[in-house]
């Protein structure tokens, strides 16, 4: 099996659309992207997208966009970093690239894709020159643990390895760092939170 990595295309925007239920089938129907945002997409930022193919077969997809982030006042949802998913708030002179989506369709999960994915994202912020790469984490094995322990407790252990969580835990082994939790992030089952977390360039320079 060869997987190809490749920009966002009008090509791919039914399948793209059909893969957000297969990699997420709980998430709420309006938090899907569809063929519209897609649209939106490959119009402002095409080459913060990326498709992964296996042939013709379109079974993995990130994308994000340039933003700027403060870490002193971080708190920010979903929507408004994405400006309601249209990708229109992308700020071409922005000091970091916001990791907004990552998926892989459940037959092609644990073959190093989304690793591709980031090596693909953490590409294109050294050769635009950017701080690093932030993003909102939404740990995936809460459920087990939410009447033992809060959702900043969660991420406070995970960060330590006391737990593991395939979504957090896998950024974290990726190289970023665990910064603090967002509340009212997105509509999910970790109290609508998210883990803001940062990688950041070794390359870059100010």
């Amino acid at each position: 099996m060869s997987i190809v990595i490749k920009n966002l295309h009008p090509d791919y925007f039914d399948a793209l659309a059909q893969l957000q239920y297969d990699c997420f089938p709980h998430v709420a129907p309006e938090e899907y992207f569809n063929q519209t945002h897609f649209k939106s997409h490959y119009q402002v930022f095409p080459e913060g997208s990326f498709v992964a193919l296996d042939g013709e077969r379109v079974v993995g997809f990130a994308s994000g966009l340039f933003q700027t982030l403060e870490f002193d006042q971080p708190q920010h949802s979903l929507m408004e970093v994405t400006a309601n998913g249209s990708y229109k708030s992308h700020d071409p002179v922005g000091h970091y690239y916001y990791a907004v989506d990552l998926g892989v369709h459940p037959d092609y999960r644990n073959l190093g894709i989304g690793r591709q994915f980031y090596d693909y994202r953490k590409a294109l912020v050294k050769r635009h020159a950017k701080k690093g790469i932030v993003a909102g984490a939404v740990p995936i094995n809460y459920q087990s643990y939410k009447d033992q322990l809060s959702p900043e407790s969660y991420i406070e252990k995970v960060a330590s390895r006391e737990i593991y969580d395939a979504t957090l835990s896998f950024q974290l082994n990726n190289g970023f760092k665990l910064i603090k939790l967002l509340h009212d992030y997105v509509e999910n089952e970790f109290a609508n939170s998210a883990a803001l977390i940062y990688w950041e360039n070794p390359d870059y320079k100010a």
